[in-house]
C-alpha cells in the first residue's frame, strides 16, 4: 500500500517511516540549532556535557526525549564530523573522511589505541611508531623526506598562499632525498681532499624554524653516521 501508484500501490505513506524522519530532524535541530529555546531547555536537562549524538537516555527521561532518542541512530548515519583541532574525533569509530563510501578509517586497528583521537598528539605517537615499524633504511629515509616535502609545503601555503598537490610534494621531496644523497657520496670520496663547509641559508620572511625531536643519528643510520633527516 505505501508504494508508489506507478509502481502498482496505492500511494499511502509509511507512517512508521514518516514519524522517524520527522524525530529525526529534532534530533538535528539539537545537535546543530543552539539558538532556539528548544535547544536550551534539553541542554539544560538532558544534554549538559554533551551532544546529541552521544547523549543517553538518562534517569528519569521524559516521553519526548525517549521519543527523539529513537532516532538518534539515524542522526548518527547521516553525520560528518568537521575537523578543527581533532581533540574529539574517534580515529576509528567516528565519520570524518572526505571519502564518499564510508567516511571512516577503514584500515583495521593498529598503532593507534581503538579509542584514539585525532588530536595533535595522537598524530606524533602514531608517526613515531610508524617509524619505529618501518625496518628498511631506504624506506625510512624516502618516509623522512616527505614528510619533510609536507611541512616545506605547510608553510608556503601558510605563509605565501602557494599549494602543491600531493604528488608534487612527494616527487620533489624525493628528488631532495637523491641530490641529498649523492652530495653525501661526493663528500666520502677521496677525490675531495678539502673539507666542504656548509652552512643553511637564512629562512625566508615569515617561515617557522623546525626543532629536531629526534637526533639524525637514530633517525636515519648510514654509513659512518655523517648526516641525516629530523622531524618536528
Amino acid at each position: 500500500m505505501c508504494l508508489l501508484k506507478e509502481q502498482g500501490g496505492m500511494g499511502f505513506r509509511d507512517l512508521k517511516t514518516f514519524n522517524l524522519a520527522l524525530l529525526a530532524k529534532q534530533g538535528w535541530k539539537l545537535q546543530n540549532y543552539s539558538n532556539s529555546l528548544f535547544y536550551q531547555v534539553f541542554k539544560a536537562k538532558y544534554l549538559p556535557h554533551t551532544n546529541f549524538v552521544d547523549a543517553i537516555t538518562g534517569s528519569h527521561p521524559s516521553y519526548v526525549w525517549r521519543s527523539i532518542l529513537v532516532a538518534q541512530g539515524i542522526v548518527r548515519k547521516g553525520l560528518r564530523r568537521r575537523v578543527g583541532n581533532g581533540e574529539s574525533i574517534h580515529i576509528w569509530q567516528d565519520s570524518w573522511l572526505p571519502s564518499p563510501t564510508t567516511y571512516k578509517v577503514s584500515s583495521p586497528v593498529n598503532l593507534l589505541p581503538s579509542d584514539a583521537k585525532a588530536g595533535h598528539g595522537v598524530l606524533w605517537m602514531w608517526f613515531d611508531r610508524l617509524l619505529d615499524a618501518i625496518r628498511s633504511p631506504s624506506l625510512l629515509e624516502k618516509v623522512a623526506a616527505i614528510c619533510w616535502g609536507i611541512w616545506k609545503n605547510r608553510c608556503e601555503v601558510r605563509h605565501r598562499g602557494h599549494r602543491r598537490s600531493s604528488s608534487d610534494i612527494a616527487r620533489n621531496s624525493l628528488v631532495s632525498l637523491e641530490e641529498f644523497q649523492a652530495a653525501n657520496e661526493l663528500f666520502a670520496s677521496p677525490i675531495v681532499k678539502e673539507i666542504i663547509k656548509w652552512s643553511p641559508p637564512p629562512p625566508p620572511l615569515g617561515f617557522r624554524p623546525i626543532q629536531i625531536k629526534r637526533g639524525w643519528r637514530n633517525f636515519l643510520p648510514n654509513q659512518g653516521n655523517r648526516s641525516g633527516y629530523g622531524y618536528s
